[in-house]
């Protein structure tokens, strides 16, 4: 390495081409590290200089190792773009995936993991508190507990997170951070030998964990979801056919909150939504425009306000749509007169004019 920085130009090229393929990844790597630490030491130099601080050699060698990882990170592959956004892929037919991220609030850490198979059905939702405060821990304690879901299925999974350096860490490409050092090498434990491998994935492909792991923070400590053990006041509400979910239907069951955008959008087979007589509240999602096969809405006696939104004059195979008792406000739109199938309309006992 000292011949290749101080030698010259030729002298350079004939060290590097004597080398084998193995050596020179390895010459270029410490090469690349060697020149980012000395970069980090000329501005700390000026900080002494003229502003009479002292960093502490230990944090200028850690901002270089950070900037070195995140070069060493490898480039994914590329996600299918909708809208100029990359947005999650399904596995292969023999696969599953499982999408793992983590959330932070003042006093709580959770993480969020989301199993799905390649019809993008999820199989199990799991929602959990973590000790800690630090990101970088919390992500990788998430890839550590989804690599353990894995291993109680058998077959093919890829594990996908937005934490790029962790993922380099547990694949091998960068040296982990020594905070998260112990929870990386007991990853490659657990997978050495196994099917299972550890993506990364921009963070638009790994929204549904993003909102799992954020419900964990306002929810239980624990929450768990499994395809094979629904909750009866559940299961019956949900039809599928031909694996995709058809009607919807949980009326009276004790729904809370607002309805996240990436929670309904994906179920574009829908036909029936039924969330009547509960208690969610905010405004509806955007991508409520993403049910186009949807033929009846009942969202009566909840709390939703704000104006009726134009997601819902997207859906032209509407027959029949309530949204009787509830806070909407503002005008009675005329789109409503582009809804050309709507059969019944309830909008009564709400703060609308018009």
């Amino acid at each position: 390495v000292a011949s290749l920085v101080a030698g010259s130009r030729s002298s350079r090229a004939s060290i590097f081409q004597s080398l084998s393929s193995t050596e020179q990844a390895t010459a270029c790597a410490k090469c690349l590290s060697l020149v980012l630490t000395c970069c980090g030491l000329s501005p700390a130099r000026c900080t002494l200089i003229f502003e009479g601080k002292k960093l502490h050699p230990p944090t200028i060698a850690a901002k270089a190792g950070l900037e070195f990882n995140s070069l060493l990170v490898p480039i994914a592959k590329p996600a299918p773009v909708v809208g100029g956004i990359p947005s999650w892929s399904p596995p292969s037919r023999e696969e599953l995936k499982i999408n793992v991220d983590g959330a932070l609030s003042p006093s709580k850490a959770t993480i969020g993991l989301i199993i799905r198979n390649y019809r993008g059905i999820p199989i199990k939702i799991l929602s959990q508190s973590m000790p800690g405060n630090s990101p970088l821990i919390i992500e990788t304690m998430g890839i550590h507990v989804a690599i353990q879901e894995a291993l109680s299925v058998k077959g093919k999974v890829v594990i996908e997170s937005d934490a790029q350096v962790v993922v380099a860490a547990i694949n091998g490409l960068s040296a982990p951070p020594w905070r998260i050092l112990s929870i990386v090498e007991d990853c490659q434990k657990l997978i050495k030998g196994s099917f299972i491998s550890v993506s990364f994935a921009p963070r638009s492909c790994n929204r549904a964990a993003h909102v799992v792991a954020k419900l964990g923070l306002y929810g239980p400590e624990f929450l768990r979801w499994d395809l094979h053990n629904v909750p009866a006041s559940l299961s019956s509400g949900v039809v599928c056919e031909l694996g995709r979910v058809t009607q919807l239907c949980l009326p009276s069951v004790g729904l809370m909150g607002t309805i996240l955008a990436g929670v309904l959008g994906n179920l574009t087979e829908l036909r029936t939504l039924s969330l009547r007589f509960n208690a969610l509240s905010g405004t509806l999602p955007p991508d409520l425009a993403s049910l186009v096969q949807l033929r009846n809405l009942y969202l009566q006696d909840n709390s939703f306000s704000g104006q009726i939104p134009a997601s819902i004059f997207a859906l032209q195979n509407l027959l029949r749509l309530n949204l009787g008792r509830n806070r909407f406000s503002g005008g009675i739109s005329s789109e409503f007169g582009n809804l050309k199938r709507l059969r019944t309309l309830y909008l009564d006992r709400n703060q609308l004019s018009g």
